[in-house]
């Protein structure tokens, strides 16, 4: 927890300090370690069972935003972050499909970032090619074509529109998700994957059979002004 309430105002963890708990109003100790991120951390057990260790991810999401839209409370539970658009949840560890549900049934207007370092997404191809020419005349008939005709139609195509392809495939890449974490597949509000560099993936469609993940590409920056205004 980065926020608590220290004289009935709302502080960072500072050595030495104890403070109440927003939420429940328990005292919280100041954790001040030289290996993990300052935060507080309640003398008793944690009042919010949603709650998870705070990271430096967590930290660094948290801090693009204002200071009053950190950790609000909503009910019994502290949203991360409580923009005009809605809260935004972010998601490091594993999580259940039933814990999925239930926040976003609890918080309505909502969004997910999650930590995707560590999930094995492979660029594809495959999805690509058919999603973009199967409004090509050429490729409702290729049934009748042979299939030698059928690879040299298929190069010419590329080659005539190979700048609208490039864009497409930046602007909307596929993935083929290795050992996909299969409770995201319950998520009905958007989800935005952070791989760890200075684009987010928000997932546009999921292809629960085979793994594939359609995103569309969005600048971290661009995020945090889409969700603040």
């Amino acid at each position: 927890m980065k926020w608590a309430l220290v004289d009935g105002r709302r502080s960072q963890a500072q050595p030495g300090l104890t403070a109440t708990c927003p939420g429940c109003g328990g005292e919280v100790l100041a954790k001040c370690g030289e290996l993990v991120q300052w935060h507080w951390a309640h003398r008793n057990s944690e009042c919010d069972p949603w709650s998870e260790p705070e990271s430096a991810w967590h930290l660094n999401w948290k801090n693009r935003f204002p200071a009053e839209w950190q950790e609000r409370v909503i009910g019994d539970h502290r949203a991360d972050v409580l923009t005009p658009k809605g809260v935004i949840e972010f998601q490091k560890s594993t999580i259940s499909t039933k814990t999925i549900c239930e926040r976003e049934q609890f918080y309505g207007r909502m969004v997910w970032v999650v930590d995707a370092s560590g999930f094995n997404l492979e660029r594809s191809s495959r999805l690509h090619w058919k999603n973009f020419m199967r409004d090509d005349p050429f490729y409702r008939k290729e049934h009748s074509l042979s299939f030698l005709d059928a690879i040299c139609e298929h190069r010419r195509y590329m080659e005539l529109h190979q700048a609208a392809v490039d864009e497409a495939w930046n602007a909307e890449p596929h993935f083929r998700w290795l050992w996909p974490r299969k409770s995201w597949l319950a998520a009905k509000k958007t989800v935005f994957l952070d791989r760890g560099y200075d684009d987010l993936l928000q997932v546009k469609w999921t292809g629960r059979a085979g793994g594939y993940l359609i995103c569309k590409r969005i600048m971290k920056d661009q995020f945090v002004a889409c969700v603040s205004r």
